[in-house]
């Protein structure tokens, strides 16, 4: 609350009281173990289980919270305090993990996992949220992916955090899933659409709309100190206008379709210099080959544009299994999902993804993880690559199946979309887009100056004195994405431009 309004007579109040004294409970209550570290035993991981050694929500909520209290400004908390903080932060434990065969994963609390459950959470997913450790852009994401797709507990509804932690995670197709069913979870009893079926508690189980619209808002916008990401977890297709509160007093509000965001507006206005918008193409299947190390006959079920049918190992999973796709020709890839709607639980148990330029030659693992119940996501800094081979690392006694497997990147030019909004940012329409022959430009101005370039930042084109809709000659590019930045004196905003 305070990050988002500055209210400092709440920090003040209500927030530093409360917080010094959770502080202090847990740093007088418990002993430190040979190491000096702070022995949480016994203790609680949540309602799930009881009487464990160093619970994961603790040690992540102790470590959210000191970080955030020593970055307030000295107004609020003097110097002695926050070393006594940082102090007591050196002590705190790290989370507690695994190695699931060579993946690394979290746990709800340290040492042998025998602890009876008491209830239906992932205690161990709390580093996600609600304490934000890990999160879209935020280091060691691959863990929290691998920890998510892992867990436990899986089911929908209610005060199921999914929907949030598959959002925080980039994890669109689950977060789409989870929140899709929340929000059209209605009683049948009841009159209202909001009037939701109960669950773990009763009708109308508003738990369900609560999880599903901060999921959603967290499929279109994640915030992380003065950063504001958009549709970091936006699934294709899907498309609407929304007005959210970001930290520092700000609004964004815009319109989503094809992809991207348009009509933009941060208030107040600076802050857009703090936006990026997270966008992807989805690559077009046409001239892709796929080919399996098992039931080769029908890997083309993948990559047919239709999710009623489907490839599968015709055998339950052992390691070495592989699925490999020819693009045809090199694409820019930052991400790659594994839909099998119809065969929920059929994802690789693990796996490997490898990389190459003439599919014999193939690079080191450039991602390990962990399969999911529905679908797979992989997200990897993007790589220019003309094949991709997925291998099967773990066992379980189910088929292995890709309904259909798509792959998104930047497009045919090869750099990360991602698309900057600039300060200033003011509304700007481009018509047609994709375009062919020429573009109109839309902007509040009377005159102003276009420049494109290409996605490696190299100036193609620039039309000076431009007024307001007039028309661009656009036939001299080249098929492809293009970013085309609209100029008018120190104002200046970014969109995309795609060439057919």
């Amino acid at each position: 609350y305070y990050e988002f309004t500055g209210d400092t007579e709440f920090a003040t109040q209500t927030l530093l009281p409360v917080a010094k004294s959770g502080i202090t409970f847990f740093d007088k209550h418990f002993a430190r173990d040979e190491a000096g570290k702070l022995l949480l035993d016994p203790d609680n991981a949540i309602e799930m289980f009881w009487k464990v050694k160093n619970p994961a929500p603790d040690i992540a909520g102790l470590k959210s919270v000191l970080t955030r209290l020593i970055a307030l400004p000295e107004s609020l908390v003097d110097n002695t305090t926050k070393t006594e903080w940082q102090n007591f932060l050196a002590e705190i434990p790290e989370l507690p993990a695994t190695l699931d065969g060579d993946v690394k994963l979290l746990l709800p609390y340290e040492g042998p996992q025998t602890a009876q459950p008491r209830n239906g959470e992932n205690p161990e997913l709390y580093a996600v949220y609600p304490f934000r450790l890990y999160g879209y852009g935020k280091p060691d994401m691959q863990l929290a992916i691998n920890t998510f797709n892992a867990r436990k507990q899986t089911f929908k509804g209610c005060w199921s955090q999914d929907p949030i932690q598959a959002a925080m995670l980039g994890l669109s197709n689950i977060a789409k899933d989870y929140v899709n069913f929340n929000l059209t979870r209605k009683d049948p009893r009841q009159k209202f659409p909001a009037f939701w079926a109960k669950a773990n508690d009763y009708a109308p189980d508003q738990d369900n709309g609560g999880n599903g619209e901060h999921g959603l808002q967290l499929m279109v916008m994640q915030t992380d100190g003065r950063k504001i990401i958009l549709l970091p977890a936006w699934p294709q297709g899907w498309e609407g206008d929304f007005k959210l509160n970001a930290p520092f007093n700000t609004t964004v509000e815009g319109t989503i379709a094809n992809g991207t965001v348009s009509n933009l507006v941060v208030t107040p206005a600076e802050r857009a210099a703090d936006v990026t918008i997270m966008s992807s193409i989805k690559y077009s299947q046409s001239g892709w080959v796929a080919s399996a190390s098992n039931n080769d006959i029908t890997a083309f079920r993948a990559i047919d544009g239709n999710t009623n049918t489907r490839w599968d190992t015709q055998t339950i999973q052992v390691p070495g299994q592989t699925f490999t796709v020819n693009f045809g020709k090199k694409l820019s890839i930052n991400k790659i999902i594994l839909d099998y709607p119809t065969t929920v639980g059929d994802g690789p148990e693990s796996f490997e993804l490898m990389i190459s330029d003439n599919g014999t030659d193939w690079s080191q693992s450039i991602l390990k993880g962990k399969g999911s119940n529905i679908s797979t996501e992989m997200r990897f800094e993007p790589v220019s690559t003309q094949y991709i081979r997925i291998k099967q690392t773990g066992s379980k006694n189910l088929y292995w199946s890709i309904a259909e497997i798509n792959v998104y990147g930047a497009g045919d030019n090869g750099a990360a979309d991602v698309v900057s909004v600039k300060r200033d940012a003011f509304q700007v329409e481009i018509i047609p887009n994709p375009a062919k022959d020429f573009i109109k430009v839309k902007a509040p101005f009377k005159q102003y100056n276009v420049v494109i370039s290409d996605l490696n930042g190299k100036l193609v084109m620039k039309a000076c004195d431009q007024n307001s809709f007039s028309k661009i000659s656009t036939k001299e590019l080249r098929k492809g994405m293009y970013i085309v930045d609209v100029i008018c004196g120190d104002k200046q905003v970014s969109k995309k431009l795609v060439i057919s």
